[in-house]
């Protein structure tokens, strides 16, 4: 899985990537983050990697916020549906 994460500042930015996949009852079957910095107007590609225990259709939600200890959200949560045959 893999997204971009874009600054769309005039500052330097840290900021940390959450993933969250959630099955078709909705419980969290996989929880990932990945923590960088952005350059002002920068982008990065941020990729984690998810194996399903087993086929169905799954919800991945991204977002991202400033740091895991205070965190302040820098994005909105955007969605996507996997299915795995």
């Amino acid at each position: 899985m893999s997204t971009t994460v874009v600054n769309n500042n005039n500052d330097d930015t840290p900021f940390v990537a959450i993933v969250e996949v959630r099955d078709n009852s909705g419980v969290t079957t996989y929880l990932a983050w990945q923590t960088g910095s952005l350059n002002a107007d920068g982008r990065a590609e941020v990729g984690l990697s998810w194996t399903p225990d087993q086929a169905g259709s799954y919800q991945v939600r991204t977002f991202v916020i400033s740091d895991l200890g205070k965190p302040a959200i820098l994005s909105p949560v955007v969605t996507s549906t996997v299915t795995v045959t």
